[in-house]
């Protein structure tokens, strides 16, 4: 009975130590990402030219830019996260990821400072979320 007892005692911590782990790991990640969005201070506004797949679509500056020099430089800085994305250049379009409803012609304001991302259609605001979801991560 004493054994069985210290053996369900064991497991229990070890189980409570492996979630806690895994929560401090995963919201180290979570507070790396808003620090590396709020050190990009981004400030433009863009037009969807196209979606490529729900959740992903190219973007044409229209005012403001997105300085890809600024996110290499931000890249050694990084802890948990070996490399990070917000916008991938493809010729004079942007490859970003955007929340799930937004059409092609909308228009997309990236504020980096406030981890902003509002999408507005005909002048009115359509979806807001933040710009640190659309960061994309390395798996490994």
């Amino acid at each position: 009975m004493k054994k069985r007892f210290v053996w369900i005692i064991g497991v229990s911590i070890l189980v409570l130590l492996v979630t806690r782990q895994g929560y401090l790991h995963f919201a180290k990640r979570k507070a790396e990402k808003a620090w590396y969005v709020s050190r990009l201070h981004y400030k433009c506004s863009a037009e969807i030219h196209a979606i490529i797949r729900p959740g992903r679509a190219l973007l044409r500056i229209t005012a403001g830019d997105l300085n890809e020099d600024r996110e290499w430089e931000l890249k050694p800085q990084l802890r948990e996260h070996r490399v990070l994305h917000l916008a991938i250049a493809k010729d004079s379009l942007y490859d970003l990821r955007v929340p799930n409803g937004v059409l092609a012609g909308d228009s997309v304001c990236i504020n980096s400072d406030d981890d902003k991302l509002s999408v507005y259609r005909n002048g009115k605001l359509v979806i807001t979320s933040p710009l640190s979801s659309s960061l994309r991560a390395s798996p490994f």
